[in-house]
């Protein structure tokens, strides 16, 4: 069975970028490439092509999204090549810093089958002309087993004495892009070398010995040879006691030669884990007739254990505040149940149980005589809330410009949830209303259309539908002055039918009929003409070849 190299390589979070220029590696032969774009949000995983390389991003450790590159090189061309176990990986964009480790796999290439002795395996960042493994940890001892084509893996450090089994992955990360390489270097440092190996005390494979014990040459006193330069900023570490890390440091040459892990909804400012911000936006207020009180959104700040100011729901409430979500009624607009209406326009709802024709009566006969009317379709409309496909703008077609048969049992008609608490309406009401629209008359076997009606608004649900006139409803009215006008359809024609003149159309005023009752002047009723009528609207004819069957009502082919 394939054995996985056990090694390794801790890379410290933000460890020195490499120096390398990219004119070093034009002439060294690249095997593949990868690239992806990945999300801040979600993070992901890239893997080269061949598959020797693999580097694994953490949500949250980019902090936008972008693209990130990997290409796989020979060994050929690059220093120390003789002592190079896996291939040359390049990952970039060169310098990209992440607030968290992300995790790097290179698979092992070497013909050696065990760490030479007094040598070690480590990880190496491209330096100028030269492998950087200051940052380095947890190397593979001498004697342990190299399998050529095993993953090398990035991630979690090994401690003092802890066995490292031929076959388990040990975990490195890394919080700096650079050339990335694992090779074989000399356990004891150099006086003339400025690569250090890591601060732990190396582990040998306990199987290397029968009763499971490391040999005293195989450990490194981390002081030894220590000069004025080696001074580590991260001993002490400065990150314990810091507010909002986790504890962990990083060190490195420049300034100001560390920096520390910060917690979630944390970030490093150069000298801190500085609390996080963002934009809580709220949830929108009723479209008609409110203005915010003061703000449509506002900045948290990460305090710990929560976002301060709070989030919040969108409320009225008319007293100001910048740090919650609250509505306040607009200029000349007063308060209802569930919203903001126009002051003085709808009158109280009015004696229950009304035919149609009372129902338009009892408006007309409001003081001041003539300023109340029935409300149109969309005058209605405008009071339903919460209920998307009939709210004002919602997707029913059934407006003042439409008022044919066909679309009343339409799914965005029909309304939401039966409720009995008047959610769905402004004022609170769960009755259903009458307005002044008619439906035309048509020829039709389904009971439903037998007999004149009307639209009604049931606001129990929100639901547009035609009652007959002779049905008990409930009435509202609304304060319409005269001179009002409005531009709608004519009733629809019949089929086969086209019109005489115009596109039918008809702009009507609100105002009195005759001197005697308020209604919309002229009417949209269609008028079966083969001669254009004078101060007529909304005429029509049969299309060649039909005639107009005054019983039925229809255009019918002649025979």
């Amino acid at each position: 069975m394939k054995k996985f190299c056990a090694v390794l390589v801790v890379l410290l979070i933000f460890v020195a970028c490499s120096d390398s220029k990219k004119d070093d590696l034009i002439e060294r032969e690249v095997i593949s490439r990868a690239s992806a774009v990945i999300s801040a949000e979600e993070g992901g995983v890239i893997v080269s092509e061949d598959g020797e390389a693999e580097i694994s991003i953490p949500a949250g450790a980019l902090s936008e999204d972008l693209e990130i590159t990997m290409t796989v090189y020979k060994k050929k061309g690059f220093p120390r090549e003789a002592d190079l176990v896996s291939k040359v990986v390049e990952f970039g964009p060169a310098g990209t810093v992440f607030s968290e480790n992300v995790t790097v796999k290179i698979k092992a290439d070497t013909e050696l089958t065990s760490v030479p002795q007094g040598k070690m395996v480590t990880a190496g960042l491209l330096k100028g002309e030269d492998w950087n493994f200051d940052a380095s940890g947890d190397p593979i001892m001498s004697g342990d087993p190299i399998m050529s084509g095993d993953p090398i893996m990035s991630g979690d450090p090994i401690m003092s004495g802890d066995p490292i089994m031929s076959g388990d992955p040990i975990m490195m990360e890394m919080g700096h892009f650079s050339t990335v390489v694992f090779l074989v270097a000399d356990i004891e440092k150099d006086e003339d070398d400025d690569r250090d190996v890591s601060d732990e005390d190396h582990v040998v494979d306990p199987d290397e010995d029968d009763i499971g014990v490391p040999d005293e040459n195989d450990i490194v006193d981390p002081d030894e040879d220590m000069t004025d330069d080696d001074v580590d900023p991260c001993d002490p570490n400065p990150c314990i006691d810091m507010p909002g890390a986790t504890g962990v440091c990083s060190s490195w040459e420049e300034e100001p030669g560390y920096q520390c892990q910060c917690d979630e909804n944390y970030s490093w400012d150069g000298s801190g884990c500085a609390p996080a911000t963002r934009t809580f936006t709220c949830d929108p207020k009723p479209e008609h007739g409110t203005d915010w009180n003061t703000v449509d959104s506002y900045e948290q700040t990460w305090n710990g254990s929560e976002w301060v100011p709070a989030d919040s729901e969108t409320e009225y409430n008319t007293e100001e505040d910048t740090e919650s979500c609250r509505y306040k009624c607009a200029t000349d607009y007063e308060r209802a149940e569930n919203g903001c209406v126009k002051a003085g326009l709808w009158s109280e709802p009015g004696e229950a149980g009304l035919y149609w024709w009372e129902a338009s009566e009892h408006c007309g006969w409001m003081e001041p005589e003539g300023e109340w009317a029935l409300p149109t379709i969309n005058e209605l409309r405008t009071l339903i809330v919460g209920c998307p496909g009939t709210v004002t703008g919602g997707a029913c077609n059934i407006t003042d410009n439409d008022v044919g048969k066909d679309d009343w049992n339409a799914e965005d008609c029909s309304g939401c949830s039966q409720e009995s608490d008047g959610r769905y309406s402004i004022f609170g009401d769960s009755e259903t209303f009458w307005t002044d629209e008619e439906l035309p008359y048509v020829q039709s076997e389904d009971p439903m259309w037998i007999g004149d009606r009307a639209w009604t608004i049931d606001f129990s649900s929100g639901t547009i539908i035609p009652y007959d006139f002779y049905d008990y409803i409930n009435v509202r009215c609304i304060k319409r002055a005269f001179g009002t006008t409005r531009t709608v359809n004519c009733h629809p024609l019949p089929e086969n039918g086209e019109w005489l003149e115009g596109d039918g159309k008809v702009t009507q005023e609100w105002n009195l009929i005759h001197g005697e009752y308020a209604g919309w002047y002229p009417d949209r009723y269609i008028r079966y003409t083969e001669q254009v009528l004078p101060d007529e609207t909304c005429q029509f004819k049969c299309k060649e070849g039909y005639f107009y069957d005054w019983e039925m009502y229809e255009c019918l082919l002649n025979e």
